[in-house]
């Protein structure tokens, strides 16, 4: 999975901001100026499967089975 960072850290602005949750720091957070280097994604229960394969569906519409 942390090979596979890059790979999420490189996708498009566009794809990165479809992970939403209503939840504080459960978003994408990225394109902040007053930290422009910073990006973060809080995922709820990473750590299932179902979670992880939601995920990157959502990230990889096509799939990204080297990712979950």
């Amino acid at each position: 999975m942390f090979g596979a960072m890059k790979a999420l850290f490189d996708l498009p602005e566009e794809t990165k901001n479809k992970h939403v949750n209503p939840k504080p720091y459960r978003s994408y957070l990225g394109n902040c100026p007053v930290v422009p280097f910073h990006e973060s994604f809080g995922v709820d229960d990473a750590p299932t499967l179902d979670a992880s394969q939601a995920f990157t569906t959502l990230m990889w519409p096509e799939g990204n089975p080297s990712f979950w």
